[in-house]
């Protein structure tokens, strides 16, 4: 089966396409069961991201380069899943928990679901922060659940799994500090590893570590390796999560858009 949208996010009809969109992407990973999905919300809360990514669309400076949009509304549709997903979980949990028997069920708290924290290109303004200043904010974060991840295998398969529900940096190196796993171990579990993934980062690894007085955008290695531009973004998020890699943003020219570039760092002090 095929199917096959064209998009126009520039034209008329916005709301009506993002949420036939929404639809189909929903029903083709089994939630059949939406019946609603409300953008007008959204949009309310990340109105600025949503305009810039728009505004980008129309510069025609831009070449009709849809990045931003693309990311934007791909973001805010991960989040929603999560999100979604998050409930469902604490819903399983409250039912296990009554068929306990009451003599070994173990005193009621609340259980508290995290609110899925966004990764944002550009941080919102704020009166005490010109947006230059705001720009340089870092977007590592820290994530719950990596706790029970003892093993530098454990620890891969976690974060890319986390990176297939919503790309963001997450920063793993207290947890590896406290369990004694260096960068090493890491690269040695996914270089014994024969899945795709493992295979496909290393390559990114070689790549990165031949040039390494050069930092390479997710274009250049889409057009080295052959790999789709997503599966190459989620893979330098994985790889730079676990700190085989360094990233820093950089500015582009005209909309002012902000991206990553990555490299090596130990290849550069080699």
């Amino acid at each position: 089966q095929a199917v096959i949208l064209l998009v126009r996010p520039f034209d008329e009809g916005n709301e009506r396409l993002a949420r036939m969109l929404s639809y189909m992407i929903l029903m083709r990973n089994g939630y059949s069961f939406f019946r609603q999905f409300a953008l007008s919300g959204m949009i309310a809360q990340d109105g600025i991201l949503y305009y810039k990514a728009m505004d980008t669309v129309q510069d025609v400076r831009g070449e009709g380069d849809l990045t931003c949009f693309l990311e934007y509304y791909l973001g805010m549709l991960s989040r929603s899943v999560s999100g979604f997903e998050a409930y469902i979980a604490q819903k399983h949990r409250s039912k296990m928990e009554e068929k306990q028997p009451e003599e070994n069920k173990p005193p009621h708290q609340p259980i508290a679901i995290h609110p899925v924290v966004e990764e944002r290109d550009t941080p919102l303004p704020s009166r005490k922060k010109t947006p230059e200043i705001a720009s340089r904010q870092k977007t590592i974060q820290s994530i719950d659940g990596i706790e029970k991840c003892t093993t530098p295998e454990t620890i891969i398969a976690y974060i890319t799994t986390q990176q297939g529900k919503q790309l963001r940096i997450i920063d793993t190196k207290p947890h590896l500090h406290r369990l004694g796993i260096t960068e090493e171990d890491i690269l040695r579990a996914m270089q014994e590893s024969q899945s795709e993934f493992s295979q496909r980062a290393l390559s990114v690894i070689r790549m990165l570590r031949e040039d390494p007085t050069r930092m390479f955008s997710c274009r250049d290695i889409e057009l080295t390796l052959g790999i789709k531009i997503g599966t190459v973004r989620q893979t330098c998020y994985t790889l730079a999560s676990l700190n085989l890699i360094q990233t820093t943003q950089v500015r582009g020219h005209g909309n002012g858009h902000e991206s990553h570039r990555y490299f090596c760092k130990k290849a550069l002090a080699a």
